[in-house]
């Protein structure tokens, strides 16, 4: 065992022998001695981290007078504001399982949600309230505690309210439902529950007691996400991997952390919040989620790190490249922009890249050849929380030029605390560079999934050493140095002979173009499969020539009827491509799209490619075998 594996076991040991305790006694041992140090920013206001602690407090003493015990099911819809954070460092307090849903989620979801939990409580915020109320109007037994967005503000005014914000007014609106309803407590009322508490608010726990209750945020479930549970040790043993002297990073601490992502994610809760925290530094609360907003959560928030889905940076640098309102900010401390829950192309990483430049991104903070800094990647399944981060994958990239790396610059996983590998279709182990099923394991990695016990067994495999994995259901392999290289999701192109095309071989083909091709999307639907394509901003060919030049480049590496099954469309820079609640390109909402007049089919011979329009004037939906 060399020192860098002697060092990684004994900071194992030392969180499994003296922090074998909660979340919350966790940070707040963490921040002992920087208790004046604002954990909290929200839209101008900050918290200390005393009053944070002394006000969570008080919501863990409401809890138990509410008869909430160790191990009982906390639910929750709040978006990110400080009332999320105290109650759930409230939650972890009193030993309870912190549950968190999304107001988009199917109703009947809900109510099955709620008769698991056992719920008598939900606490939500205002701002989804008019979403949840017809789902919550037929629970009748349920008592709803509401936070105002405008209750940590001070005098409950929103500083920026002047600025163009179609998506929410910063208005208590508490006391109007409450007119309406009787089962409503506000926040002062929640409090007051509480107030004369003599009963013990510290649960005895332990690292391997199950606390947060999270969604996958991907598009495979629709509004149907699968809930995943994690124990108290995701998040400790988290803040520890990142610890610099484990991690080799450099020292975080005191910076501002954009959190924006929906809290049911855990890359919300346990990357943006929670490690935030384990650093010692702040975490930005952004309750607007919206990827037409997300520039201005950037100027709001002030932030040093902000994780997001490439979609939103990308509509970001969208903006600022586009609204000469945006030309006069700069980002000059913002030295950790960064892609998390998905991959990126590389003409997104180009172009995002470019803009972060014009923005001046980081040069307040990191020196000169490295600012502007570029965007780094981070992230992992919601399954096996965030075991990946790789800083400036493009600056790295030209450094690994010296160590003769041919290949692009995959995901870094943290040291040897995370085992990443790569298994065949028989969970047999794939050698180095061999493209297969990519498998993590880790102290991180989901318990289970909750009221899903063969879905679980389904997750967790054992290779033909007998060792056992969490599936990260993609294709992918791992480089000689370690780090896994995540190709696409395991979906595939069956042709009429019975050959099978990925996904992501398709996409990669057609994403070789950098300079005329931003991102490109393979779905299945009606029968036929559609390359979605975005031609890079200010495209210099024509679109007729864009899928010309495609078709050939596809016609060199695949067989010639692919092209009776596949047809393509040019997405237009303004539409993008939609999401999923979590930001994410949504495969169900692209395949919604069905067959439309602007698809294009191409032929392609020995004379050249030939275009053809075969639903134009057509129905929506027509069967394959007539394409």
């Amino acid at each position: 065992m060399n020192k860098k594996e002697q060092k990684l076991e004994a900071a194992l040991k030392d969180v499994r022998e003296n922090h074998n305790w909660s979340w919350a006694e966790e940070i707040d041992y963490r921040f002992k001695d920087d208790m004046d140090f604002p954990n909290i920013y929200y839209r101008g206001n900050q918290i200390a981290y005393r009053d944070f602690k002394n006000e969570s407090d008080a919501f863990a003493k409401s809890l138990v007078e509410m008869g909430y015990q160790k191990g009982d099911e906390v639910l929750v819809c709040m978006s990110n504001c400080p009332e999320l954070v105290m109650l759930m460092r409230a939650t972890s307090l009193i030993g309870g399982k912190f549950h968190v849903i999304g107001k988009d989620f199917d109703p009947d979801y809900i109510h099955k949600i709620i008769a698991s939990a056992k719920a008598t409580n939900i606490f939500v915020s205002d701002d989804v309230y008019a979403t949840l109320k017809p789902v919550l109007d037929k629970e009748s037994n349920l008592n709803k505690v509401m936070f105002s967005l405008c209750d940590s503000l001070p005098k409950g005014v929103d500083p920026y309210a002047i600025l163009d914000n179609p998506f929410y007014e910063f208005k208590n609106k508490v006391n109007d439902y409450k007119k309406d309803e009787e089962n409503i407590l506000n926040k002062e009322e929640f409090l007051d529950i509480g107030c004369d508490c003599k009963k013990e608010i510290k649960a005895k726990t332990s690292i391997d007691d199950e606390f947060l209750i999270t969604y996958t945020s991907g598009s495979t479930n629709g509004n149907r996400p699968s809930a995943i549970v994690h124990t108290t040790g995701s998040l400790i043993y988290m803040g520890r991997f990142h610890d610099p002297d484990i991690s080799g990073l450099p020292v975080i601490k005191h910076i501002r952390v954009l959190c924006h992502i929906p809290s049911h994610s855990n890359t919300d809760l346990i990357t943006s919040i929670s490690d935030a925290f384990m650093q010692k530094s702040a975490a930005a609360l952004e309750p607007i989620y919206n990827e037409d907003f997300f520039l201005n959560s950037l100027i709001i928030n002030e932030v040093n790190f902000a994780p997001a889905t490439r979609s939103f940076w990308l509509k970001a640098c969208k903006l600022y490249n586009s609204n000469p309102v945006y030309k006069q900010f700069k980002f000059k401390d913002l030295f950790l922009p960064t892609i998390v829950g998905e991959p990126k192309s590389p003409g997104e990483e180009k172009y995002i890249n470019q803009t972060l430049r014009k923005m001046d991104a980081g040069v307040n903070k990191i020196p000169k050849p490295l600012g502007p800094v570029v965007v780094s990647f981070g992230g992992g399944d919601c399954e096996h929380g965030g075991i990946f981060f790789t800083l400036y994958p493009s600056l790295m990239a030209k450094l690994n030029k010296l160590k003769l790396r041919k290949e692009p610059l995959g995901l870094k996983p943290f040291n040897k605390a995370i085992e990443i590998g790569c298994l065949d279709e028989f969970d047999n182990q794939l050698n180095v560079g061999e493209v297969g099923f990519l498998v993590a394991n880790s102290p991180l990695t989901m318990q289970r999934y909750k009221n899903d016990p063969a879905k679980t067994r389904q997750f967790f495999v054992r290779d033909n050493t007998g060792k056992e994995w969490g599936r990260m259901n993609v294709y992918g392999y791992v480089d000689k140095f370690g780090y896994a290289h995540m190709l696409g999701r395991n979906n595939v192109v069956t042709l009429d002979s019975g050959k099978t095309i990925p996904f992501y071989k398709i996409n990669e083909a057609i994403l070789k173009d950098t300079k005329n091709i931003l991102s490109c999307e393979v779905v299945y639907t009606d029968g036929a499969y559609v390359a979605h394509i975005e031609a890079y901003p200010d495209q210099k060919i024509s679109n007729q020539k864009l899928i010309e030049s495609v078709s050939q480049r596809l016609a060199q590496e695949f067989p010639e009827e692919l092209f009776k099954n596949l047809l393509f469309r040019i997405r237009t820079t303004d539409e993008g491509f939609p999401l999923t609640g979590c930001g994410k390109r949504s495969s169900i909402l692209l395949s919604e799209e069905g067959l439309i007049d602007d698809l294009i089919q191409a032929e392609v011979t020995t004379d050249g490619v030939t275009l053809s329009k075969p639903f134009a004037g057509l129905s929506r939906t027509l069967d394959k075998n007539n394409i």
